[in-house]
């Protein structure tokens, strides 16, 4: 039987998340920032050492559930979901597990949903393939 090694590769993962807040802002810290008629959503990469594409989503999927929420200076809860994996590649520079590689928050009205959002920022041109494109 061959002890072949088996070869890992660093690979970005592209992630849109959303940011929710539970609770009500207390009244006494609003201030004229205070803004609950947008959703936040980020789009981030995160770094996997993996053996493959598939299993650098399995890293990346286990490392976004160990995030955790947060208080804001209005006494809600900060909390990220993930709304969709968008993408996977191989990176030939050396990097450490779980680095973000890039991060882009975009304000965007509440009544869009998930689907319009992702939809609008990102030309879907075959399965496993989308194409950026400015709001």
């Amino acid at each position: 039987m061959d002890n072949e090694e088996i070869r890992m590769d660093w690979y970005g993962v592209k992630v849109i998340k959303k940011l929710t807040l539970k609770g009500e802002p207390k009244k006494e810290w609003s201030d004229e920032k205070y803004d609950d008629k947008n959703t936040y959503y980020e789009e981030v990469i995160i770094a996997a050492y993996a053996k493959s594409f598939e299993h650098a989503y399995e890293i990346v999927e286990e490392k976004l559930k160990e995030e955790e929420s947060y208080p804001n200076i209005y006494g809600q809860t900060v909390l990220w979901e993930v709304v969709e994996f968008v993408d996977c590649f191989l990176i030939y520079d050396e990097i450490n597990n779980g680095t973000e590689l890039y991060s882009s928050i975009r304000k965007v009205p509440k009544d869009v949903s998930d689907k319009a959002f992702v939809d609008k920022l990102y030309n879907k041109i075959e399965e496993g393939c989308w194409m950026a494109k400015h709001l």
